[in-house]
């Protein structure tokens, strides 16, 4: 398959039979498929969830084995609004090795259970510090932080630009904070977490990615400052779903644990905020 803009087969036509054939096959079966979209869409029940989930499908099915839509994919220029290519995107995101690295670093720096007791990882969230090829391992000048590396704090002076891949369609909002759950406390010859950053109200759906300009903080972004002489610091940035009426009251920059905020009191009812879609550490 060649990466140019409009997919041509690898073959010439008649050059392997066997392989026009499957091109053809493929063809028929993904508009056997797209008819049913149709049919499913014309139907008095599509707007049920029921029925939507159903033409999800078929729209997945209908364009997953195509080579074009493959290709396209691998070039990175597709459309999330497109249900195959938000289906291709997710489950190369959980399949390839991305969330699973994160996964892994967030076991072995303790960030469980020392930051959260558990996470239900939906949204694909990078930080990024500058514009560059990224930060890895083996170093980078700036870009997308690899989930654990460490970074020399001058790196980090200016508030750091996100990217949330959210795999739904409608728009939800979402808390972000940065933590630091190794700050010194002295009192208790142990530690307490110091909140960087903290925004909230963040709408963000396959069509928004980023914190919209000039949005509200509940928190403006303080620089990492680590205490000479203490070991590294897990700063962890999280992303919380919001329940539907969930507001967070005052929250200040010091606190004991999480706990104290991860649900919010907002009138007599207790909102409830989905704990936890997704982690970075840097």
């Amino acid at each position: 398959m060649q990466s140019t803009h409009a997919w041509k087969p690898v073959l010439k036509p008649g050059t392997l039979p066997v392989y026009d054939e499957a091109l053809k096959f493929i063809e028929q079966d993904a508009a056997s498929l797209r008819e049913q979209v149709a049919q499913a869409k014309q139907a008095g029940s599509a707007s049920s969830e029921e029925a939507k989930r159903r033409i999800f499908a078929l729209e997945v099915a209908a364009g997953i084995n195509e080579p074009s839509v493959r290709a396209q994919f691998r070039r990175g220029d597709y459309d999330l609004s497109r249900p195959v290519f938000r289906h291709l995107r997710e489950q190369s995101w959980r399949r390839n090795g991305a969330l699973a690295r994160l996964e892994e670093r967030i076991l072995n720096m303790h960030i469980l259970p020392d930051v959260v007791p558990s996470i239900t990882p939906t949204v694909d969230l990078e930080i990024l510090f500058g514009a560059g090829d990224g930060i890895g391992d083996h170093g980078g000048q700036a870009g997308s932080v690899l989930p654990g590396v460490f970074l020399d704090p001058a790196m980090t002076m200016q508030a750091p630009s996100i990217r949330a891949t959210a795999f739904h369609e409608d728009t939800r909002k979402y808390t972000l904070m940065l933590v630091d759950p190794d700050m010194p406390n002295e009192e208790t010859q142990s530690f307490k977490t110091f909140v960087h950053w903290l925004v909230s109200d963040i709408p963000l759906s396959i069509h928004a990615s980023t914190i919209p300009k000039d949005h509200p903080e509940l928190l403006p972004y303080i620089p990492p400052h680590p205490s000479r002489g203490t070991p590294y610091h897990r700063y962890t940035t999280l992303l919380f779903e919001q329940g539907p009426q969930t507001q967070l009251v005052e929250v200040p920059r010091e606190l004991e644990n999480l706990g104290s905020i991860s649900g919010a009191q907002n009138g007599r009812n207790r909102a409830k905020t989905r704990f936890l879609i997704s982690i970075r550490m840097c």
